[in-house]
C-alpha cells in the first residue's frame, strides 16, 4: 500500500541528521547485502541536517541498497557516502551516494529507469526507483545516477537543508 499510495503515509517533514538514517539503512539492508557476499564501504561524512520525511527516505535509501546488492553478480563493493553539499562556498545540503561494483546499466535502459513499471529484473515491479524519484522530488531534492555497464553504477542523491515548499505537495 505504500508503494500505491507513498502520499498516505507521509511522517511530518522534520529536520534530520543523515548519518543516524543511514545506519539504520544499512541494519536493515543487511541482509541483502550478506545475501549477496558483498564488501560494505561507509563513509559517512556529512555533518549538516536537512529537512525529510524520515519514513520515505528510509524507503528510498533501502531500495538503492538492494537495487545495488542485486547489481552484483560476483563478491563486489557497495560504497555508501555522506558528504556535506557545498555550492559557492556555503553548505546548502547534504548529498548521499549509493555506489556498486555491478553490472551497470545500459544507455537505452538508463533513461527509463525511474519510469513506473520499468524493470530489467525478472522479479522486480518497476516500482522502487520511480517511487524513489518522486519522494526526492517532493522534497526539492535531486536524484542522478552515473552507470557503465560491467563497471558499476552511482546514484547520488542531494538534500536541502531546506525542503523546498513549493514542490512538497503534488498536484492531485
Amino acid at each position: 500500500m505504500q508503494y500505491s499510495r507513498p502520499g498516505e503515509f507521509n511522517a511530518p517533514i522534520e529536520p534530520q541528521a543523515i548519518t543516524p538514517i543511514v545506519e539504520e539503512v544499512l541494519l536493515l539492508a543487511r541482509h541483502s547485502i550478506e545475501q549477496q557476499k558483498v564488501e560494505l564501504v561507509k563513509e559517512l561524512n556529512a555533518t549538516g541536517i536537512v529537512e525529510v520525511n524520515r519514513p520515505q527516505l528510509l524507503q528510498v535509501l533501502i531500495n538503492l541498497m538492494v537495487n545495488a546488492a542485486h547489481a552484483i553478480t560476483d563478491n563486489g563493493r557497495i560504497w555508501v557516502r555522506t558528504y556535506d553539499w557545498i555550492e559557492d562556498g556555503q553548505s546548502i545540503g547534504v548529498k548521499i551516494e549509493i555506489e556498486d561494483e555491478g553490472i551497470g546499466i545500459s544507455k537505452k535502459d538508463l533513461g527509463r529507469i525511474f519510469d513506473p513499471f520499468y524493470t530489467t529484473r525478472k522479479d522486480g515491479t518497476g516500482l522502487g526507483l520511480s517511487l524513489s524519484y518522486g519522494i526526492i522530488k517532493r522534497l526539492g531534492g535531486t536524484i542522478e545516477v552515473k552507470s557503465t555497464v560491467d563497471i558499476g553504477t552511482v546514484f547520488t542523491i542531494g538534500l536541502y537543508h531546506k525542503a523546498k515548499a513549493d514542490q512538497q505537495l503534488e498536484a492531485v
